[in-house]
């Protein structure tokens, strides 16, 4: 049977910003530092995309989902939600450049847990439970306190990131 540990709530940990940031660019710096980090390699990690027009602006939600395996038996997954209320595109000049920067109220949030298990350990039957009992319940926690650094360094990341680009 395949078990989730969170490291977060299963709402994840939110970030929230109101302003005018460079959301291209943040969207590329996060995908980058998953990529770096090994959760995310060169494929989409984008399971969803929805726009709708407002009168207040557009609304976004996006999806990423994304995962390390760490054994044959553990894996780590990082799941983000971007939620974009009113946004809608500004033009700023910086440093004499003019820049399609975007206003709204954003935020991020991250989810985090551990996945023990899969098809392939569930197909050896009543091994797996010995397993679990001897060997994989005492790793648990060392892979959840791991995956809990990961998380929160990857929020300071974006805090980071919002706090020298807006």
């Amino acid at each position: 049977m395949i078990q989730k540990h969170y490291v977060t709530t299963p709402t994840g940990i939110a970030l929230k910003f109101q302003g005018i940031i460079d959301l291209p660019e943040l969207y590329r710096q996060m995908k980058l530092w998953l990529e770096d980090k090994g959760y995310a390699k060169g494929e989409t990690i984008e399971k969803s995309y929805v726009e709708k027009m407002k009168p207040g602006g557009k609304q976004i939600e996006i999806r990423w989902e994304c995962g390390k395996n760490v054994s044959d038996y553990f894996k780590y997954k990082v799941n983000v939600l971007f939620i974009l209320l009113g946004v809608s595109e500004v033009e700023v000049t910086q440093d004499g450049v003019k820049r399609k920067l975007y206003n709204g109220n954003f935020q991020v949030y991250i989810i985090g847990y551990v996945e023990e298990g899969s098809k392939e350990w569930e197909s050896l039957g009543p091994f797996v439970r010995l397993y679990h009992n001897l060997i994989a319940r005492r790793r648990i926690e060392d892979h959840k306190h791991e995956l809990y650094n990961k998380i929160y360094s990857f929020q300071d990341f974006i805090r980071k990131f919002l706090e020298v680009r807006t």
